[in-house]
Formats: C-alpha cells, structure tokens, sequence
C-alpha cells in the first residue's frame, strides 16, 4: 500500500490544462504544472494536493466550472 496527499490529474479531452489551471489559480487556489523535460512536454497534467472535505469541495468545483468554461 502506498499513501499520498495529491493527485495526479489530466484533461479528460487530452487538451492544454492551462486554461483550468489560470482559472483555479484566480480564485486563489495553486494547482501544480509540469515542466518540459527532456524534449517531453506535459501539458494536459495537473496535479492536486488533497485538504479538508470543505476545501476539497470548493476545488472540484471550482475545476468544474474551468472545465465548461473551456468547452463554451
């Protein structure tokens, strides 16, 4: 068994995470992104640091609404 308190996530379309990322970060919530690395780019990942039910709550959302936003 293994423990962590993030998680890795990716855009479900494969697309960019940035505009989720931009989005969730002006609500004043820091989403880790990953650097290029040896000529491989990441940028459909993000990664999530788990908190409080309440603040986990608010985070899902918050993604929710940066996610549809993408797709208007």
């Amino acid at each position: 068994n293994s423990t962590a308190n993030f998680v890795l996530c990716r855009t479900t379309d494969g697309g960019p995470a940035k505009g989720i990322t931009d989005a969730v970060e002006a609500a004043g919530v820091h989403l880790k992104t990953f650097a290029d690395v040896g000529g491989q780019t990441y940028p459909e990942y993000f990664r999530i640091t788990l908190g409080l039910a309440e603040e986990n709550l608010f985070l899902l959302d918050l993604i929710q609404q940066a996610n549809k936003a993408r797709h208007a």
